[in-house]
């Protein structure tokens, strides 16, 4: 009998510790809230505003329709099903309730129209051609609504370059056109030491379907396995393929797969699930340095 691919990581990742017995993508909120947006990056962190450059968005062309040289917003990414935060909101539950919703994961530019995410956001090739991969979602202003986007900012899945790996959960892609104007994020030199002290690192991503947020001050927790690494960062459902930037460095450290739980469910409402410092199972990212296909695409 086949196992199939997820199945095969959560068993492998159960016996080493770094995962229950059913896999969670979802992620969580560890002390304080230190999630910000795009306008709220400070000017003395010009870099992140760089690196933003290079997050990518993935839309369903459900979603957007291309009419003239932009693509309209035809509908949120909304789930009917979905329940609503519980009364009284936190400030982050408001900010999250008041935000439109339009993707599923984040990828993140490695080469010249290459991108890296999380597989199980792409399990299948036809997955990849479903959806639009947009650039750009992200805040210039607080209450900023967004109802198109250029057509440079969205582009297309050529195909999936990576093969499935018995283990590790990441997929590289290739766009149809390369994006102009646009750095690929360093990534940790290959075959180097890896992850280790007390980086200050940082998620890039699209936290439930939301424009861009940076989540600050994440701190590492684990990283004496070969293959991945546990670190506290303030990430939910929809930041799976974010990476994990070594801000001291300057370059990628791993790709964000899996974490805590989200949300804490009441009978019809929910509430983000806060978790001290140093608890709960933490998020864990593989380290890039052990997906050599990725070198290939460096330039």
């Amino acid at each position: 009998m086949k196992i199939g691919f997820f199945t095969t990581i959560t068993l492998f990742l159960t016996l080493l510790g770094f995962v229950n017995t059913s896999l969670s993508r979802e992620h969580i909120i560890y002390g304080k809230n230190n999630l910000i947006d795009y306008y709220q990056i400070e000017d003395a962190l010009s870099e992140i505003k760089e690196w933003s450059g290079s997050i990518s968005a993935m839309v369903s062309k459900e979603t957007l329709q291309k009419v003239g040289p932009s693509y309209i917003i035809k509908k949120s990414n909304h789930d009917p099903d979905e329940l609503p935060f519980c009364q009284p909101m936190t400030s982050l539950e408001k900010d999250f309730s008041s935000r439109q919703k339009l993707s599923e994961c984040t990828a993140f530019l490695i080469g010249p129209g290459i991108l890296a995410t999380a597989r199980h956001c792409v399990e299948e090739e036809s997955i990849c051609q479903e959806n639009l991969w947009v650039f750009d979602f992200k805040l210039e202003k607080r209450d900023q609504m967004f109802t198109t986007f250029p057509e440079d900012n969205v582009y297309e899945c050529e195909r999936i370059l990576s093969e499935e790996h018995p283990i590790l959960d990441y997929a590289i892609i290739k766009l149809k056109t390369i994006p102009p104007n646009r750095k690929p994020l360093k990534i940790r030199p290959f075959k180097t030491e890896g992850i280790s002290g007390l980086p200050n690192l940082l998620v890039m991503g699209h936290p439930l379907g939301h424009p861009l947020k940076i989540s600050l001050q994440s701190t590492l927790r684990e990283s004496s396995h070969p293959l991945f690494f546990q670190f506290e960062s303030d990430t939910f459902k929809g930041n799976s393929g974010s990476p994990v930037i070594n801000l001291d460095k300057g370059f990628v450290e791993g790709i964000l797969f899996s974490g805590e739980r989200d949300f804490i469910y009441q009978d019809h409402c929910k509430k983000i699930k806060y978790c001290d410092p140093g608890s709960c199972r933490g998020e864990r990212a593989i380290k890039i340095n052990q997906i050599p296909q990725i070198y290939q695409w460096i330039q």
